[in-house]
């Protein structure tokens, strides 16, 4: 019993300490598919500022945004006008050369198959689109793993409260015109929270300065950005601001006027989370525009447009913090006590807005008005108070092919790492084994009672095991 009892906590013990591995980037897909028609565009977003947009396409050219191919803005990248050539595999890599979760990309000439760009959870319902540049009023067939599964008329097909038995290679098709190529489609069994439709802002912060750019991501195809600015006017992307490209969008050469709260809608009017961006002309603090996790470090930025080679000094709540001649100020494993107003100066060229932070732990706390996760005010298709402004899930965990590099920075601290966590437990899990075994001989138990005994723990601590890493995996991806 006693023995038991050690093995559980030594479990959670290591759970705890795997829970500050680092997490792969993700990289955002608007709109959100992994197939697209030849012509058609496409919005690449990273989660964080300094990384950058890399893919590998058809012909195993390995290139970085800008390269050859799209237009970088900030860590986004827009590509007006896709072409087969393009089809490959896409992620982020950081200046380091640390490289995130990948997205394999599909670009065809006349058939295109609409599916989720990521896992789905158990129990959910799965729409599935067929979509052709022809002319075309004949009914799609759909199949599975090579199976014929039904045709429909709208060329759309839901598969309801999917299992795991619905993993597999889909692709449709419309007679006489083509095929789509296949697209895997993942189901997940771990639950998570669900949330309203995310705006992704890249770079990701809340505060620029004045002629900065900044590209604005709807998680799903078929919302549009929309914005009521510091005059109150409210409009959506293009009437008079901003370049759409599918469900994204981007400003380049933002300026004060631009300064407001920002949401995606719906083509029916509903309303997803928002985030307050503020534009100012010389100083601006970087800082988390999403909530951040109890125990993570945030780094608090100070930048200005005039030449200075100041210390920035740095305020909570009005008190000042510290002064940093980097410009630069880490808060290490933050606690509640963190949340609050921040602002940062330099002495004699200004200060920035204010901008809050929030520290989440098993639940959210709400910010005070004016906050990024406000809801947009006014008409009756604003976002309804409380609406959620969680983090866009991460993209595809597989990694994109010879990144990260071996003996990257990256690399190398993983698999540290995960050794760390591992090598403990089954060290301790094989110490206890021979106590059990030492106390079965000296007690004259069978040794076959014993043996069984402790399979099933051994199995049961497992099942928790991974019931924990999973839990554990869904607060990072928050």
């Amino acid at each position: 019993m006693e023995g038991r009892r050690v093995l559980q906590l030594l479990c959670l013990t290591f759970t705890l300490i795997s829970t500050t591995l680092p997490s792969l980037q993700g990289l955002t897909v608007s709109p959100s598919r992994s197939q697209f028609l030849k012509r058609e565009s496409v919005s690449l977003s990273c989660e964080e500022d300094g990384w950058t947009v890399w893919r590998k396409n058809s012909r195993e050219q390995r290139s970085s945004c800008g390269d050859g191919w799209g237009e970088a803005a900030g860590s986004s990248c827009n590509i007006t006008g896709l072409y087969p050539r393009d089809s490959g595999v896409y992620w982020c890599e950081s200046r380091e050369g640390a490289a995130g979760s990948s997205i394999n990309i599909t670009v065809a000439d006349t058939v295109v198959l609409q599916s989720p760009v990521l896992p789905v959870m158990e129990g959910q319902d799965v729409t599935l689109g067929c979509r052709t540049s022809a002319p075309s009023t004949l009914s799609a067939s759909f199949f599975k793993d090579g199976v014929f599964i039904g045709t429909e008329s709208t060329g759309h097909m839901t598969l309801r409260h999917v299992s795991r038995s619905a993993e597999g290679l889909y692709r449709c098709s419309f007679r006489g015109v083509g095929e789509s190529p296949p697209s895997w489609i993942s189901v997940s069994g771990v639950k998570v929270k669900t949330a309203s439709v995310g705006l992704t802002v890249s770079p990701s912060r809340s505060q620029f300065l004045k002629r900065d750019s900044v590209s604005l991501s709807c998680e799903e195809d078929g919302w549009t950005v929309w914005r009521k600015n510091s005059r109150r006017q409210r409009s959506s992307c293009k009437d008079g601001w901003g370049k759409p490209a599918g469900s994204s969008c981007n400003i380049t050469g933002i300026y004060p006027l631009d300064s407001g709260v920002y949401w995606c809608e719906s083509r029916e009017g509903a309303a997803g989370s928002s985030i307050n961006i503020t534009v100012a002309d010389t100083v601006v603090l970087q800082s988390p525009v999403l909530p951040v996790m109890e125990g993570q470090d945030v780094t608090l930025g100070c930048r200005t447009s005039a030449p200075s080679t100041l210390s920035a000094e740095f305020f909570k709540d009005g008190v000042s913090i510290g002064t940093e001649s980097t410009g630069h100020m880490t808060l290490r494993h933050v606690s509640r006590s963190a949340e609050g107003l921040y602002r940062c100066s330099f002495r004699g060229v200004g200060e920035s807005p204010p901008s809050w932070i929030s520290v989440s732990g098993n639940h959210k706390t709400d910010p005070p008005p004016g906050s990024s996760s406000d809801p947009p005010p006014g008409s009756s298709s604003d976002p309804p108070p409380g609406s959620s402004s969680d983090p866009p899930p991460g993209s595809s965990s597989d990694p994109p092919p010879g990144s990260p590099r071996p003996g990257s920075p990256g690399a190398e601290f993983r698999v540290f790492c995960h050794l760390v966590v591992f090598c403990p437990y089954f060290i301790s899990t094989l110490l206890m084994v021979s106590i059990y075994r030492g106390r079965a001989k000296g007690d004259s138990v069978p040794v076959s009672m014993v043996t069984a005994g402790e399979v099933q723990a051994s199995q049961g601590l497992d099942e928790d095991y991974d019931d924990v890493m999973a839990a554990v995996s869904t607060e990072h991806h928050f």
